[in-house]
């Protein structure tokens, strides 16, 4: 399947009631949507795919090696759930009994990870919409807000200077 290299606002959702869709992504239906619409403001409760700026790329939870970017596919380890505590966003992949929450953590140098099944600070985060196409994500670190992007490795990061943006393209 190819994922166009821009955000498209006007890219239409996938179709069909919500209720089915709902269904799909529980019992792991590898369906990937049409396209990537990107400007989709996160709100929770509701099921997302998010992508990194103009690439087909997305954060994508790997058992083994924590997030990573990949191509998009349509997975179910490429749709985070959006959650809300004390105000902050959080972001779970895996609804159920095993969710895990997306966090960073300064002893791994802010690499973004799915290690916890809670939701305390490391794994909050602040959305900011760009006067642009898509989103600034920030992570929280003590008082102080850092923007998620890549490290030197490529990997995604809180790092404490990054113009990165993402796309979130809402499923359910």
């Amino acid at each position: 399947m190819e994922t166009p290299n821009s955000c498209d606002s006007s890219a239409p959702h996938q179709k069909g009631g919500l209720a089915l869709q709902l269904q799909n992504l529980r019992i792991n239906i590898d369906t990937p949507v049409d396209q990537l619409s990107c400007n989709d403001p996160p709100w929770p409760g509701h099921i997302y795919v998010i992508k990194y700026q103009d690439t087909s790329r997305v954060l994508t939870y790997d058992k083994g090696k924590g997030i990573v970017l990949a191509e998009y596919k349509g997975k179910s380890n490429q749709r985070w759930t959006c959650h809300s505590k004390e105000g902050w966003l959080g972001f779970a992949n895996d609804p159920g009994e095993t969710t895990l929450f997306m966090g960073h953590y300064d002893n791994q140098q802010g690499k973004l990870h799915c290690w916890v099944n809670h939701h305390l600070p490391a794994e909050m985060f602040c959305v900011r919409k760009r006067l642009e196409d898509g989103f600034q994500i920030l992570g929280r670190i003590g008082e102080n807000l850092h923007p998620v992007g890549l490290d030197k490795a490529g990997d995604a990061a809180v790092i404490r200077h990054s113009e990165a943006w993402w796309g979130f393209t809402m499923l359910a």
